[in-house]
């Protein structure tokens, strides 16, 4: 919880609208130093935080002679008229489970004729929320509950009395109480006592009962018997349990020698037979494709060798056929040009141009025909060699991988079936086996028999609890009530019994927590380090027992005024760290009678640490310029409070003393 903001108007001494910023900038600037001389209105802020959360239940309205009415009337400015009335504005910020909210409360009130009106209003994320306006007397204690705001907001001259032994176990014993909540269980106790007292004031003898009773007896009875049917239940359970487990250990066995093999053994037979079949199919089809193609992989350089000859040859023939249709063609167009009597020489060019083209062509029909293949061989040796053989050898390598995954899988299968065992060597198993699953599903219905039984005592239960219940009704409202009180009486005790308990567990475990808190905090703020060795916090009489150096009982009678005074700081610095809760501190007039040294160990070493937000109150012969300089870097704000006795007005100005 941080506190962020706190507007005063017309409040106290307070005049006009008045805004104190108390955010920290940084971790390692958490106190908020707000200076004034006395009466210049230093508790009024203290009294103004506490109102804003609190309301009529805060600290500084105990002891009011005229009420919280009177109060409020009492705080209205004398500079201002009553029906204008004053107010209050906190708002901060709070980290709940999941993230981080910031509300502002608003008080505002007037005195009109013998009255005083109040207004409360509080806003979430600055949004007017209607029901935290309305309950927020109970809403503000998850944020900061009361008991442990008087241990984190207090008055530095009025903290002493936890370091008198005549006061400090009744100061302990609120703190702890406020710190553990135990004022809850004290007043649950006290409560419970009261309740017994007028109870047994009411108990008179009742009339007859006897139906009444009979009927009890009867409840009880199938009460009885459904707790032994319950047990039986369990113990059926147990038996069911333990059957299944020997059903469990069976089949492990069974499978352990080969069991469920010997179970599967026709399915495995199927599958080894399968896989045979898949050995032949694939045998069968390396030797239907070993007589086609097959053998031509050998001799693959030979048929693409014949194929370019028998391509050579073919166009051999086709040359020479060509060869002669020329030359036919040529004796004729001559003889027709020399019949026409045509230019001779140029008949003569003609011809042996002819002649030339014949003999160029010629060349081409020097090759020896070997193979003399038909058109019908050479496109079948064409097409081996350009691919046909490639995909031929795809496809015998696809029967070969075939035929070797059918024989592995085969073999697979054959050993699977070697490891089946004989019958003879698991007969013994399998009736264990069966055995247990029988012991196991007798178990199962003996269970189901019980729960039925318990069921069936549960509805007769029923019945007859309404039975009762209805002769209850129809009995005397005396025999009634008298029976309810003393069972409400019996109940009544336990609980109180539970709760004594309860309280001194907690106070044990608490005080020796505190015990530890309050030592490690006095000996840090101690300028006599030998001066303790030991802090006990009796769970009993809540009195705080210092042992000194030799290891004996220090009594506090024996401490300085401000040795008490630091004690009583280390007391509230540990009940304040033992509650759990990140809450800012604020201490009113911190330095009461400390000595200079001591006030050097609380400025330096207890207002930094205190908190993760401090807010000083201070006198300027507290906070003086000496200690202002040793906690000025710790200071995220510091403000003076300074009063205009004209004005019967205090306004705050930034900036310290200095």
């Amino acid at each position: 919880m941080i506190l962020d903001e706190l507007v005063l108007e017309n409040f106290g001494v307070f005049r006009g609208r008045n805004v104190l910023s108390l955010t920290p900038p940084s971790r390692r600037k958490p106190l908020v130093v707000v200076g004034g001389l006395n009466g210049a209105g230093k508790t009024t802020l203290l009294d103004a935080v506490q109102l804003a959360l609190f309301g009529k239940r805060a600290p500084c309205v105990d002891g009011n002679g005229g009420g919280y009415n009177g109060y409020l009337r009492g705080l209205i400015h004398r500079g201002v008229r009553s029906s204008t009335g004053a107010s209050l504005e906190l708002s901060f910020r709070h980290r709940d489970a999941s993230s981080e909210h910031r509300y502002r409360v608003r008080r505002h009130w007037r005195s009109r004729f013998r009255t005083v009106q109040e207004k409360v209003e509080v806003l979430r994320d600055d949004h007017p929320h209607r029901t935290l306006s309305e309950r927020w007397v109970e809403s503000v204690e998850q944020f900061i509950p009361l008991g442990i705001a008087r241990l984190v907001f207090f008055d530095g001259e009025k903290i002493e009395a936890l370091a008198d032994p005549s006061t400090s176990s009744e100061a302990l014993r609120a703190g702890v109480n406020a710190l553990l909540g135990l004022g809850i269980v004290e007043r649950l106790g006290a409560d419970l006592m009261v309740y017994e007292r007028r109870s047994k004031s009411r108990l008179i003898r009742g009339s007859d009962q006897t139906a009444v009773k009979a009927a009890e007896l009867e409840l009880k009875r199938l009460e009885r018997e459904r707790k032994s049917w319950a047990n039986e239940r369990g113990s059926r359970q147990n038996v069911l349990d333990q059957a299944r487990k020997r059903v469990e250990q069976c089949e492990a066995r069974f499978r352990a020698e080969g069991g469920d093999l010997y179970e599967r053994r026709k399915e495995l037979e199927e599958e080894r037979d399968a896989c045979h079949r898949r050995v032949r199919e694939a045998e069968d089809g390396l030797r239907d494709q070993a007589t086609t193609l097959a053998p031509f992989l050998l001799v693959e350089d030979v048929i693409s060798a014949a194929a370019d000859r028998a391509d050579e040859e073919w166009t051999a023939v086709e040359a020479q056929r060509t060869h002669e249709v020329l030359s036919t063609r040529d004796r004729k167009m001559l003889k027709a040009l020399r019949g026409r009597k045509c230019n001779a020489r140029l008949v003569e060019e003609l011809d042996d141009l002819f002649r030339r083209d014949r003999e160029e062509r010629k060349s081409a029909t020097r090759i020896e025909v070997l193979l003399g293949a038909s058109d019908f061989t050479r496109h079948e040796l064409r097409r081996l060699s350009s691919g046909g053989l490639s995909v031929f050898r795809s496809s015998l390598a696809e029967t070969r991988r075939a035929l070797l995954e059918a024989q592995a899988e085969f073999e697979e299968a054959e050993r699977t079936l070697s490891m089946v065992p004989v019958g003879e060597s698991v007969k013994a198993l399998i009736e264990d086996r069966d055995d247990a699953r029988r012991a196991a599903i007798r178990a199962e219905q003996e269970l189901g028999e019980a729960k039925s039984a318990v069921d069936r005592i549960d509805h007769a239960r029923e019945r007859q609890r309404a039975r009762y219940e209805r002769l209850l009704a129809e009995a005397a409202e005396q025999s009634l009530e008298i029976d309810d009180i003393q069972r409400a009486l019996h109940h009544s005790g336990r609980v109180r019994d539970t709760l004594d308990r309860f309280r001194s567990t907690l106070l044990d475990r608490s005080c020796q927590h505190i015990a530890s808190l309050v030592q490690e905090g006095f000996q840090h703020l101690l300028r006599k380090k030998a001066l303790i060795t030991g802090v006990e916090l009796d769970p009993e009489q809540l009195v705080l027992a210092l042992r000194g150096p030799d290891g004996r009982n220090l009594p506090s009678e024996r401490l300085s005024a401000g040795e008490r005074q630091l004690l009583a700081v280390a007391i509230l610095w540990a009940l304040a760290r033992a509650c759990g809760r990140p809450l800012p501190h604020i201490v009113d007039t911190p330095l009461g009678r400390l000595d200079s040294t001591h006030r050097d160990h609380i400025v330096r070493r207890y207002f930094p640490s205190a908190s993760h937000q401090v807010i000083l109150l201070s006198t300027d012969e507290e906070i003086t310029p000496p200690y202002w300089e040793r906690i000025h870097r710790h200071v995220g704000h510091a403000y003076t409070l300074v009063h205009d006795d004209q004005r019967g007005a205090t306004s705050i100005r930034e900036g310290y003393f200095w």
